[in-house]
């Protein structure tokens, strides 16, 4: 048939037959995303650092399939973000200065720092276009909320008034890498407000060791987050507490950067201020799979899907665990998915089995939920994949 087509010089310019192929387990296109352990851990150090392999939050399993987030706007209550930088600014939405410092309002705009900047990169940097770093949710829109200065100091009403602005211009996910140490009953009343608007709020736990958790990360309504390194180790600076939720990577972590002397640049930043991030650029992406889960909904499912550390269970270090980004959208994905669709694209085919043994031999199939690959999700993926679910 197709060299008959080719005949038909007059109406076809060329007929060729279409060929079989699937989904790949390939990283993104961006330069630096060897960089990113967080997302992808190879075991390759960092700065110096031997990593671990699988000890990140699986994002390149969780991207295959997942929507890209466009109409999920994550707000980002810190020093601004930069208006200029390649990997956020596309992505940027009216956003407010509450701190009566600087122009553009919003904008970070310091000299000295960027830390806004930064966690934005985290959360939402553009994925996979041949520039930079990807972040969590690759297509969420970035509102700056600035409610700190140049040199990152803040106060808790600032940060309440930032809070109520930004659920009041329909942000759906609040990041916090702040800390302040009183919990005044504004700031509290802002972040319930939020809250009671539909807002997943997520906060640093803190850079204290051995300090209680921080305000706002200390409040029931917001999830906690600590900070852990490329070997799923808990970092030794994470302030700790009975409320801790979860964990995320946060030392040494490669992201976008703007000052005078670094414009439009990209650097290593570490703290529980890059760990928050991950967690509110996850709370993105399942939003963006299902935009009818709560708030509630959606701490749930990161906390019952995190990757159990430390001591089994809960703990006041990791919280329920190292979220894993994967199991989460698994998780909301409803039990009509087989688990033998490795690949997720709706059916168990020979491509799921040869997906699996390629990431069985590579040490990323963690089949069972165990929490590492032994011979056992082997033959726990055969039983299911030929028995056509699972």
């Amino acid at each position: 048939m197709v060299r008959e087509l080719n005949q038909l010089t007059d109406a076809v310019d060329t007929a060729q037959t279409d060929s079989i192929g699937g989904v790949l387990d390939d990283p993104p296109s961006d330069p630096f995303f060897s960089l990113q352990y967080g997302l992808h851990n190879t075991g390759a150090p960092i700065q110096g650092q031997p990593g671990l392999p699988n000890a990140d939050i699986s994002a390149l399993k969780a991207w295959i399939g997942a929507p890209d987030g466009r109409q999920i706007v994550i707000a980002i209550l810190d020093t601004g973000v930069s208006y200029s930088h390649p990997d956020v600014a596309p992505k940027l939405v009216p956003g407010w200065n509450c701190t009566g410092i600087g122009a553009p309002d919003d904008a970070d705009d310091s000299w000295y720092f960027s830390h806004g900047t930064a966690c934005a990169g985290v959360a939402a940097a553009i994925g996979d276009n041949g520039i930079g770093v990807a972040g969590v949710c690759w297509g969420a829109r970035i509102m700056p909320v600035k409610v700190a200065n140049a040199f990152g100091s803040s106060s808790e009403t600032q940060a309440g008034n930032g809070m109520i602005w930004a659920a009041d211009h329909a942000a759906n996910v609040a990041s916090m890498s702040l800390g302040f140490s009183d919990g005044i009953a504004f700031f509290h009343d802002s972040v319930r407000y939020a809250y009671r608007k539909g807002l997943v709020v997520v906060a640093a736990s803190g850079n204290s060791p051995g300090a209680p958790i921080a305000f706002p990360a200390r409040w029931p309504e917001v999830i906690a987050v600590g900070a852990t390194n490329n070997r799923d180790e808990l970092a030794q600076f994470t302030s700790t507490g009975p409320q801790m939720s979860v964990s995320a990577p946060g030392v040494d972590i490669y992201t976008t950067w703007d000052t005078t002397a670094e414009p439009d640049s990209y650097h290593y930043e570490t703290g529980t201020s890059m760990s928050g991030p991950f967690v509110a650029g996850l709370a993105c992406l399942l939003l963006s799979a299902n935009p009818s889960l709560t708030n509630d909904q959606i701490r749930f499912v990161i906390e019952v899907t995190a990757d159990d550390k430390g001591d089994p269970g809960w703990d006041p270090g990791f919280g329920w665990g190292r979220v894993n980004a994967r199991a989460a959208l698994d998780a909301i994905g409803g039990p009509s998915r087989c688990r033998a669709d490795w690949n997720h694209d709706g059916a168990v085919t020979s491509q799921d089995l040869f997906q699996f043994l390629q990431d069985f031999f590579a040490g990323d199939a963690d089949y069972n939920g165990q929490d590492g690959t032994t011979s056992q999700d082997l033959f726990d993926f055969l039983g299911d994949f030929f028995a056509g679910c699972g």
